[in-house]
């Protein structure tokens, strides 16, 4: 039983000791869109171990803003509609293909509020002087108010990428990812409509995901105290070792002294026996 316990304990050793390990890189951004942001990541180096995988992850979250539309065509409408922000990744550093050989994101990553819209046909908007002014009232009018709505996506990128025709994950230096990240409108089958805009703002982050095979990158060096520090730990060390010693000295002459008392009283009973 207990050759059978050891060995299922060297067994769990080495399933710890050869587990994956993984390392994560996070950039974030944000503002109005039409926004770009340039994002940094550190390459992989090759000295901290095998790499196995790398994930790449786009989030993007739309708040706020409103799309309005005036319906200027001669003919009633409805749909689904959709408003809020779409985003890409782009880089001329390094490869964002998966192992098809296919874009890491076949489409936009899109975080947009979503709701029917129904108009009428035109109503001639003579409130505003004409068709051609934008009405906010009658039937032919609709609105969406955005809300707070996240979406992501991510893909490994192929391996047969990572290193290729001048662009690498892998080194000693860093490259860039560039977030690019749009105003998103989908009128669906609405069509001869005016459109007014509030804007949103956009927020969200890229994330790299090396997984890798050894020690990893070094970690940050320990705390060393300052001269102070040490200072101060070692005067509280002797004050807490000289406290020790007196109420080791304090019990001691404690029980002396209760030792004492009771010898006494034995010596006064005798006497008072003898006396008898």
């Amino acid at each position: 039983m207990k050759k059978l316990a050891t060995a299922s304990m060297v067994l769990f050793c080495l399933c710890a000791f050869t587990q994956a390990a993984t390392l994560s890189q996070t950039e974030t951004f944000s503002g109005v869109p039409n926004l770009s942001a340039d994002l940094a990541f550190n390459q992989w180096d090759s000295s901290w171990g095998t790499l196995n995988s790398i994930l790449i992850e786009l989030e993007i979250t739309a708040n706020g803003g409103a799309l309005r539309v005036d319906n200027d065509s001669g003919s009633p409408s409805s749909s689904s509609v959709e408003f809020g922000a779409e985003g890409n990744l782009f880089s001329s550093d390094i490869w964002l293909f998966n192992a098809a050989s296919q874009p890491i994101y076949a489409g936009d990553v899109v975080a947009a509020t979503s709701d029917s819209m129904t108009l009428s046909a035109d109503d001639g908007d003579a409130e505003v002087g004409g068709t051609p002014n934008f009405s906010f009232s009658g039937a032919d009018y609709g609105s969406i108010v955005g809300g707070e709505t996240t979406s992501s996506d991510s893909d490994y990128v192929g391996s047969s990428w990572w290193n290729f025709a001048g662009r690498s994950y892998i080194g000693s230096g860093t490259f860039v990812i560039t977030a690019n990240i749009d105003q998103h409108v989908d009128l669906g089958t609405i069509s001869g409509a005016q459109q007014q805009i509030d804007p949103l703002t956009a927020e969200g982050f890229v994330r790299v995901i090396y997984d890798y095979d050894g020690e990893g990158p070094p970690g940050p060096p320990p705390n060393v105290p300052e001269p102070a520090t040490v200072s101060l730990i070692g005067v509280v060390s002797a004050v807490g070792l000289i406290l020790r010693r007196r109420g080791y000295r304090s019990d001691e002459c404690g029980s002396s002294d209760e030792t004492a008392a009771r010898k006494r009283m034995k010596i006064e009973r005798r006497r008072k026996h003898i006396q008898y």
